[in-house]
Order: C-alpha cells, then structure tokens, then sequence
C-alpha cells in the first residue's frame, strides 16, 4: 500500500514539474520575443525621428537654420526686413554697443527720398565734407528711437554713438543727414547652426558669402513684434 502511494506521489510530481518546465519556457519565449518586439519598434521611432530632425533643420520652420537664413538676408529697399540686416553690419556684445552709423547707413529703406527745404540745403551747404549733390537720407532723432528701441530696446542717446557722429545734425530740427552714392549690406548669409538658450533667445551662426565680415554668431530674442537683437559677435 505504501508502495503504492509513493509511485502514485511520484508520478504525479514529474508530471507536474514537466508541466511548470513546459509553462516556463513557454513564458521565456513569450517575454523574449515581446522584448525584441519592444527593441524594434524603439529603433523604428528612433529612425523616424532623427529623419523628422534632419527635414526640420533645412525647411523654413520657425527657428530654423532656414528660417533665419531668410529673415537676416537682405531684400534691397523692400521694407522694415532690412533693419535684420543691418544689425550684422556691426559687433557688439550689448546693443549699447552697436554702431548706429553702419546701422542706419541706408537711411529709412522704405522711405523716398527726402525733399529738403531752403533751410536745410543752406545748413548742409555749409558742413564740411558734405556732399549735396548726391542722395541725401535724412531722420529725425524721434525715427531713430522708433527703431531701435522697437529691435534692440534702447535708444540713441543709451548707445555709444558710433558712427552717427559722421552725419550732419541739425539741432534746431533734431534732424540728421547723410550723403552717399552706395548702399551698405551683408551679402548671402548662410546660417550653419541654430541653438535656443533657457531664456529663449536663439544664438545663430551665420557665414556670410562677403570678404568684408567673417563668420559672426548673432544672439535675439523673439518679442510681441518680431525679433530683437542682444548681440553681434564674430565667430573666430
């Protein structure tokens, strides 16, 4: 009788250990190929998104190395666009420190030009230097403000004053002038990288195809309108 039991406990033992060894693997194999599953399908989102990277970089996307290519590029006497321009005529580090002589070299773009009274021709006549024969930009300190408060935050009398003190001013009208037969701009820009900074001001390296500028890095900030500048910089 005791016999008997033992061979019946027996069996029922490695019958029910072949069943758990056959579960077992059963759950192994199952786990396995979920895991490999997972492996694939993380490579496979992987790969999507490093080809959404790569198309993201070279469209015009806001913030992109093609959208800034063609905000800083410039369109010759368009409109306000060439004010983006003209802010890489010149380095700074902070807006105190641009050169608003180069920055407003080609006057007002989308303005004509200037009909001068008896008065004013009779004032420049007189400047040394000044040529009044050629085209004759003229703004008053109140325009000047208007812009760069509007793309670097401050105003002409918060920056160093480089450059402008080549114009003539009128301060009875609180007016300058400026004689020229050429026009100032940085030609074919390229912009190489794109980075974002914790404030969210962008930092956008750029090479221009002009022996007169090197590459530079540019540093703005986006606002309610448009774009402001923090600083010019050349990438040596």
């Amino acid at each position: 009788m005791i016999k008997k039991f033992l061979f019946v406990y027996i069996v029922f033992a490695m019958t029910t250990l072949m069943a758990c060894g056959c579960n077992v693997t059963n759950v192994t194999a199952n786990t396995a190929e979920s895991s490999l599953a997972t492996i694939q399908l993380d490579e496979m989102n992987a790969s999507t998104a490093a080809d959404t990277t790569v198309k993201v970089e070279y469209d015009t996307e806001f913030g992109s190395a093609g959208y800034f290519e063609k905000l800083l590029n410039k369109e010759m006497y368009r409109s306000e666009h060439d004010w983006y321009n003209m802010a890489l005529t010149s380095y700074y580090e902070t807006p105190a420190q641009l050169d608003p002589g180069l920055f407003f070299y080609n006057g007002f773009p989308w303005m004509e030009e200037p009909s001068l009274t008896e008065e004013e021709m009779a004032y420049l006549k007189v400047q040394p230097a000044f040529l009044t024969d050629l085209p004759v930009d003229r703004f008053s300190t109140a325009q000047v403000n208007d812009v760069l408060i509007h793309y670097f935050g401050i105003t002409l009398e918060q920056t160093e004053k480089k450059g402008i003190e080549e114009y003539v001013y009128y301060d009875k009208l609180d007016t300058y002038y400026h004689s020229h037969s050429d026009a100032l701009l940085v030609q074919d820009i390229t912009v190489t990288d794109v980075d974002v900074r914790e404030d969210g001001s962008y930092v956008i390296y750029y090479t221009p195809d002009d022996i007169s500028y090197g590459p530079g890095i540019v540093v703005m900030l986006p606002t309610d309108g448009g774009w402001r500048f923090i600083s010019n910089q050349p990438d040596y």
